[in-house]
């Protein structure tokens, strides 16, 4: 019950640095250059399901191999 715990905690800092960063780089874009805003919103979907993709996986590893560690 820890773990997941840990895990949705973990999960939902990902996610804020996500949008933080999205934030961040469209703002830096944008003085840069023209930039579509519909891109921007791809790219940052494509990234989140990559990202919760991983934590899944990382999750059902989890739980299937409890003693496996990908530092060994």
């Amino acid at each position: 019950i820890f773990a997941i715990k840990i895990m949705k905690f973990i999960s939902l800092v990902i996610l804020v640095i996500q949008d933080v960063s999205l934030i961040l780089s469209i703002s830096y874009v944008w003085t840069l250059s023209d930039f579509l805003a519909t891109s921007a919103v791809v790219m940052a979907e494509i990234l989140k399901v990559v990202a919760c993709l991983f934590i899944i996986f990382e999750m059902s590893v989890r739980y299937i191999y409890p003693n496996f560690s990908i530092s060994k």
